[in-house]
């Protein structure tokens, strides 16, 4: 007779009175002793809840039982089993069909499918169920009055660490926020998610789950989540969509319908938000600005991807039919030609383009007049100062503090390698060994290399000693001035050109411009 045990537990549900894997198996032990039996094995499922059958042991078994290579399972009750009603009866029934056997030592004096049916065992399942959707709606209704008044049950966001006085609130961790500083800055010039991935990619920055590995490491925990070694663009979309960044917490952002179910996101009047919550990483301008961008360029397909940015791309918009003008170059002349006739042809409308370089010469003459209009008067936008040498001193700190741990980890790894190579005779050993050293190296030395890449960056940005300050009279001297002008500065001041066959421009600056001119 192939006898198995089945053991599990859940933190969730057992709190600190559940009974333990030992104690479990001693009561199958005992049982298949009255039987006459041997355990050959047991499936253990620790930390698992028993509402889902997507337990990796369970499943095993399952696999074991359907290939006819057991006869018996024992489990000490019921709920070990399972906790939901339906999957639970349905696995059993599944058992009979196979002719397989349950044997349950614990529920209600004793369960056997082969001896006469429990009435009562739809009951218990039930019961079962009941017990741990209760435990369910104990946490959730715990978390949420959490939540009500602002205190912090989620994981740590990528720029941001855990206050080492208050666990609930958040700090700036400076390494990860000069990142984040970073993708907005290259958002805001005209670049599309892909191809900020593509930039920090290949300058090696670390991704938001290496930064958490590193933090687990040095605080003695093991990381199980999975690692991502390369940036994405949808990486890239949470963070410029996220306003965790502007100092604003938002808790309950998600619900979960059933036990175990998918999460869905909850309308922002079901959401706790606490603006001013923390240090913002972000101005509120810039995250405004950002925001505004990606709905444009959602409208017109912008992805800013490509080898150079389209000045104009999601701001151009045919006067005729009121589609986006789209970006085409030919005979190396890059122009814009209106997106519907582009992909529809001459019925649904006509073919009208014009160069960027003829249209940044109007642009360029429109912002003269404005400057002329004003008398050369300077007028900024309202923003938060950022004073960046503070930021960069901070940062500088951090970087070297790490540059040398990191140091240190790869010759003690060296060290380590060259004790073991001696002590070690086997041969096949001594490959796997060498193997494992040279990954580990090789993953510090790459992080190295970054962290040079960041201290001689942070040193230069030092020595320039700037505020940041952005102001649209600083926006409007670059354009008049620069040759080739940055689609931040494009953006900043204009919201649309409207352009139709006969080449008639409207130029409509953005909102806040508008009211001061």
């Amino acid at each position: 007779m192939r006898v198995v045990g089945y053991v599990r537990i859940s933190r969730d549900e057992d709190k600190e009175s559940y009974t333990s894997i030992v104690a479990q198996k001693k009561i199958i032990e005992e049982q298949a002793r009255k039987n006459g039996w041997e355990v050959i094995c047991y499936y253990e499922d620790d930390n698992w809840s028993g509402y889902s059958f997507e337990r990796p042991a369970f499943l095993e078994m399952l696999k074991k039982l359907e290939k006819d290579e057991i006869d018996v399972v024992i489990a000490k009750d019921l709920s070990r089993i399972g906790r939901h009603n339906a999957l639970t009866l349905l696995f059993i029934e599944k058992l009979k069909s196979m002719n397989k056997r349950l044997i349950l030592p614990n529920e209600a004096g004793g369960y056997d499918t082969q001896k006469e049916e429990n009435d009562m065992l739809g009951l218990f399942s039930w019961f079962n169920e009941m017990y741990v959707k209760d435990i369910s709606r104990k946490i959730r209704s715990s978390i949420k009055a959490s939540q009500s008044i602002g205190k912090m049950l989620i994981k740590e966001h990528f720029g941001y660490k855990r206050s080492e006085d208050d666990k609930h609130a958040l700090v700036v961790s400076e390494q990860e926020a000069a990142i984040v500083r970073n993708i907005f800055k290259l958002y805001l010039e005209g670049l599309g998610y892909r191809k900020i991935a593509d930039y920090l990619n290949n300058d090696c920055c670390p991704t938001p789950s290496q930064f958490l590995k590193a933090k687990n490491r040095s605080s003695g925990r093991i990381y199980k989540a999975p690692i991502s070694d390369k940036w994405t663009s949808s990486q890239v979309q949470r963070i410029i969509k996220n306003d965790i960044y502007i100092g604003t917490l938002r808790l309950a952002k998600t619900t979960k319908t059933c036990i175990k179910g998918k999460s869905k996101q909850n309308a922002e009047s079901d959401q706790f938000v606490f603006k001013n919550n923390h240090q913002a990483v972000i101005n509120k301008d810039d995250f405004d600005r950002a925001q505004l961008i990606a709905e444009r360029r959602k409208k017109c397909s912008y992805r800013g991807s490509s080898n150079s940015i389209n000045l104009f791309s999601g701001i151009i918009i045919c006067g005729d039919c009121g589609s986006y003008m789209i970006a085409y170059t030919r005979n190396q002349v890059k122009s814009y030609i209106c997106g519907r006739y582009h992909k529809h042809g001459s019925k649904h409308c006509s073919r009208h383009c014009i160069s960027e370089r003829e249209l940044l010469m109007i642009v360029k003459e429109h912002i003269a007049y404005l400057c002329d209009s004003l008398n050369q008067k300077k007028f900024t936008i309202d923003m938060e100062k950022i004073t960046q040498k503070k930021y960069n001193r901070v940062l500088l700190d951090d970087l070297k503090k790490e540059y040398q741990s990191c140091r240190q980890e790869l010759d003690e790894l060296l060290l380590q390698k060259a004790k073991l190579a001696i002590s070690i005779s086997d041969s096949t050993h001594c490959k796997e060994l060498e193997e494992s050293f040279l990954r580990l190296a090789e993953e510090r030395a790459k992080h190295l290399s970054y962290l040079q890449s960041q201290l001689k960056a942070q040193n230069e940005n030092i020595s320039v000693n700037k505020d940041t300050k952005q102001s649209i009279a600083d926006a409007f001297e670059r354009i008049l001035e620069g040759s080739n002008p940055k689609r931040s500065d494009i953006e900043l001041l204009i919201d649309q050109i409207v352009i139709s066959k006969d080449k008639c421009l409207e130029i409509k600056l953005n909102a806040n411009i508008d009211s001061i001119t």
